[in-house]
C-alpha cells in the first residue's frame, strides 16, 4: 500500500472505516450462514437415517417370521 493507507486522518479515514466494517460483516454472515445451515443440514441427514434405516431395521427385528434378508444377515454375523 502506498504513503498514507496506513493513517486513519484525511481524505481515505472514511473509506478504510467502511473497509473494515464490510470485512466484518461478511466475515459475521458466512461464519452464521455456514454454521446454520452446516450444521442444520447435517442434523436433517442424521434425521432421515434415523427415520428411514434405523426405525425400519428395529421394527423388522421385532417381526415374526423374520425376513428372510434379517436372517441371512443374522446368520452372517453369528458365523
Amino acid at each position: 500500500m502506498g504513503a498514507g493507507w496506513g493513517k486513519r486522518d484525511g481524505a481515505f479515514a472514511p473509506l478504510l472505516d467502511l473497509r473494515v466494517m464490510t470485512v466484518m460483516w461478511t466475515t459475521l454472515l458466512g461464519a452464521f450462514f455456514g454454521f446454520a445451515f452446516g450444521v442444520g443440514c447435517a442434523l436433517a441427514v442424521m434425521y432421515s437415517i434415523y427415520m428411514g434405516g434405523y426405525r425400519a431395521a428395529v421394527k423388522d427385528s421385532q417381526l415374526e417370521p423374520k425376513p428372510e434378508r434379517l436372517v441371512r444377515a443374522l446368520a452372517k454375523l453369528v458365523n
